[in-house]
């Protein structure tokens, strides 16, 4: 699809403190049946997906959206500044042979919050995991390792990380996941996240797979289609 990039407003504060995290809530107009996890990109926040995440509620008045931050950590790629990041990023070769250093405590904050959804009434099969590039990445990694079924996967401009042997838990193998990229992204290369999309249909996830004629960024039409999804997944 052709569309013009969406302006994702710059990140603000970071109030997450050593491997603790904060996460922003927003409760739809309704009282929530389902639940949206949103999950930033390398060197963002939570504050740089509100907007995202308010496009995206419109269609979708019974779902709550909660975003987390993730940890300041220094970044190999990034000369070792310290920057918010779910894991480490060595270098720009193929994503599937990083070794993604602190993907697992990211993995146990996802878990964390999809555990309180639990806890607070929220089944597993009305909550979506979704991300956009390293967010995404840590989506796919995490929702599709939990012994839940979820509602869905949403990874935009993201990769699957350990693609080359990923083998995703039994109760995963039945959540669907949409697979969003841009045909002109250079700094997630469209091969790395077809490198992912060929082992989960390898593994048999059902992967519903939409190009956009953009970089590494967001677009209208891309989140019109991802507001279509998953209403379509949690039935609204």
């Amino acid at each position: 699809k052709n569309c013009a990039a969406m302006r994702i407003p710059p990140r603000l504060a970071f109030n997450a403190h050593g491997r603790g995290f904060s996460a922003l809530r927003l409760e739809p107009p309704k009282a929530p049946r389902s639940a949206v996890i949103l999950l930033h990109g390398l060197g963002d926040t939570a504050e740089g997906w509100l907007s995202g995440a308010h496009f995206l509620l419109q269609g979708l008045p019974e779902t709550r959206f909660l975003l987390p931050t993730a940890p300041i950590q220094a970044v190999t790629l990034n000369g070792g500044m310290a920057m918010p990041s779910w894991y480490d990023i060595r270098g720009l070769g193929e994503r599937a042979d990083e070794p993604c250093d602190g993907i697992e405590d990211s993995r146990a904050t996802v878990k964390k919050l999809i555990q309180e959804q639990l806890d607070e009434g929220i089944p597993a099969d009305k909550m979506i995991l979704a991300g956009f590039s390293q967010g995404g990445a840590l989506s796919l990694y995490t929702g599709l390792l939990l012994e839940h079924r979820l509602a869905g996967i949403v990874c935009m401009s993201g990769y699957l990380p350990f693609s080359r042997s990923f083998q995703p838990s039994a109760s995963a193998l039945k959540t669907p996941v949409l697979h969003c990229h841009g045909t002109a992204d250079h700094l997630v290369q469209l091969s790395w996240a077809e490198a992912g999309l060929q082992r989960l249909r390898e593994v048999q996830i059902s992967v519903e797979w939409r190009l956009y004629d953009m970089g590494h960024s967001a677009c209208e039409d891309e989140l019109e289609d991802v507001t279509e999804w998953i209403a379509e997944r949690l039935a609204v």
